[in-house]
Formats: structure tokens, sequence, C-alpha cells
């Protein structure tokens, strides 16, 4: 048995397979460790198995964490799927269980968990059978569409699963398994908003902004679905200012939106509006926006905002000089390039 020790506080694992609690022994695993780390003195034993819910088998190598008020720890479970934690303190626990390495098996990563009382007396011991499922992967190359060679950066979604691309491949392991799983390709880690850098468009696979027009994958448990590929097209910006129209000055904390002459204004991340997140104006007035590339027209809001991401009020005024969205004038992002100057006056009484 593998002992890993995690000295920091695990996070609570999603719970949404199936998790049979029993008291009694299940079974000596093949190798013993403590696993678990305490400033408290335990006696209490905890053993169990982890096996697989379609056949009953045992997960061989599965990840397990056991986490509680007074104390946490990891172990891999052995080839029978069990495992063992010793010197455990009083107290409630909930213990978790995996599939690791995720680029070597396929157990779905929505931790099945088991919620035990363990009574802290020497020599008695708390047992736990744990079900995990059997997930898939998904596999596929991602190209930049305008020159053709293998994306350098972005991140491959399929349900809860998340990874990110290498030169110009990905792979999705522990899908949950279904007839119709739906892949998209986003920005890692909410985004990269350098100035000098331009991330891929968010899509859905094969290439949509559209979510009902996405096509979805088969995802069969134990099995790989190849050839998932796509081409991605890098994001634009827009930059520009909002002035007050009375005192001629910077308006700092200005709610900018952006429209796509679709009828629903949005921020360029699909967002309708009203109830649309805005994007704020520096202390200078200034706002920079990642757009795909489209024609749009921007608008300030009437309503002046206090964070970073927050919702825009009801009414714009639309770039360069209207109130009535008809007659904004349309502005065009290309990909990889900056749009610039776009520059907003405010009429007098127009912002609160």
């Amino acid at each position: 048995m593998t002992l890993r020790l995690d000295r920091r506080r695990p996070r609570a694992a999603l719970g949404l397979l199936a998790a049979v609690v029993a008291l009694g022994a299940l079974g000596a695993p093949a190798a013993d460790a403590t696993g678990f780390y305490s400033p408290f003195k335990g006696s209490t034993t905890v053993t169990g198995q982890i096996v697989i819910g379609a056949t009953g088998r045992p997960a061989a190598r599965a990840c397990v964490v056991i986490n509680g008020s007074r104390g946490y720890g990891n172990v891999d479970a052995d080839r029978q799927g069990r495992f063992r934690f010793r010197d455990i303190p009083r107290g409630r626990y909930v213990v978790t269980a995996k599939g690791c390495p995720a680029d070597k098996l396929l157990y779905v990563n929505q931790s099945s968990k088991a919620r035990i009382s363990v009574s802290g007396r020497r020599g008695t011991t708390t047992a736990a059978r744990i079900t995990i499922e059997i997930g898939g992967s998904i596999t596929g190359t991602v190209t930049d569409a305008t020159t053709g060679r293998p994306a350098d950066d972005g991140c491959a979604f399929a349900g809860p699963e998340r990874a990110p691309v290498v030169k110009g491949s990905y792979r999705l392991a522990q899908v949950p398994p279904g007839p119709a799983v739906s892949v998209s390709f986003h920005v890692c880690n909410g985004g990269d908003h350098d100035a000098d850098r331009y991330p891929f468009t968010s899509v859905y696979w094969p290439g949509t902004r559209d979510a009902t027009q996405a096509r979805t994958v088969v995802v069969r448990a134990g099995h790989t679905t190849t050839g998932i590929d796509i081409a991605l097209t890098r994001m634009g910006r827009i930059t520009g200012t909002v002035t007050d129209g009375t005192t001629g000055k910077p308006v700092a904390n200005a709610c900018v939106a952006f429209d796509d002459g679709l009828g629903a204004p949005t921020n360029g991340q699909g967002l309708p509006y009203p109830g649309a997140r805005g994007v704020p104006t520096t202390s200078d007035g200034e706002f920079d926006m990642l757009m795909p590339p489209g024609t749009y027209v921007v608008g300030a809001s009437d309503d002046k905002i206090s964070k970073n991401v927050a919702t825009c009020g009801t009414g714009l005024f639309w770039y360069p000089g209207t109130a009535d969205l008809a007659a904004a004038q349309h502005i065009t992002v290309t990909s990889g390039a900056t749009t610039s100057g776009i520059a907003i006056t405010t009429p007098p009484g127009f912002l609160h």
C-alpha cells in the first residue's frame, strides 16, 4: 500500500455516487499504514473496501481520504480495494474515495463518501464499504484556426471534468458515462486578461458559441472516445473610455455592456442583459473587454458599480452618443487584435 500523507486539509468532495456504510471488519488490508494526521491521539482503526458499483469488484488503487473535525489523511487502497487508517481519535468523519491517478485510471472523479462515527476506544474497528463507478475518457486535438498550429492554451471540459490543452491535445479522464456528453473549450482559471494576450473564444464542440447547436459525444465506461477535435479562434479586444458629459471628467466604476446585434445585450460571455455582469471602468474611466470576433455595439449603464464584477442597470447610453440602440455605431472586433478609442460621453444627468 502506498501512503500519501497530505497535511493540507482536503476539500469536501461531492458525494454524488452511492455509498454504503457498515460497522464491523471487512478483512485486513494487505499492508498497514496510519495515513492520518491529527494533533489528538486516538486508538480506533478505520478499515474498508472500495468496490465498483456496476460489478461489485474491488477498485484497485483507488484514492481514499478521511476527513473530520479532529484530523484528516490520505491513503491508497491495495489491489483488492482495501484500506486502513490507524490511531483515529473519537469523532465523526467522512471517508471519500475516487480514482487516481487521473491519467491512468478511469474511475469517475465524483467521490463516493461514507459518514462514520468513531468511538475512540482502543481495539475497536469502524468499517466502511464505498461504491465508486467507472468513467470513460475523451481525447482530441486543438488547433489555432488562424495559423493551423497546435493550440498552446485553454482547457477542455466535459461534465465535472477539466483538462488542459497541452501541445495541441487534451485528455479528459474520469468522465461520467452517458449517451450525450457535451464537450466545451474555455480559458482556464477564469481567463487571461493581460493586454498582450488574446485567449481562445469559448465554444462548444464542434465549434459553436450556442449551446443549443452543440453536438454531443457518447462516453462508455472504461473506454476512450477519440477524435473530438476542434479549431479555435482567438478573441479580440475592445478598449475605450467613459466621460461624464456634465463635468467632462472620466467616470470611474461605470458599468459597460455590449450587444452583438441579436437583440440581447451581453457582456461578451453569452449572458443576457439586463442581469448581465458588466465591465467596470478604471479610475481613469477606461475599459478593456475581451470579445469573440464579430460586430458589436457598446454602451455605458446609467448605474455606477463598485466591484470588478457587477450587474449593469437597465439603461444604456450607446457609442458614440445615443440612447437608441438602433442608432448605435457598430464596432468590429478582429481575432487577435484590439479595437481601441471607443469614447463614450454620457449626457448631463445620465449617471446616477
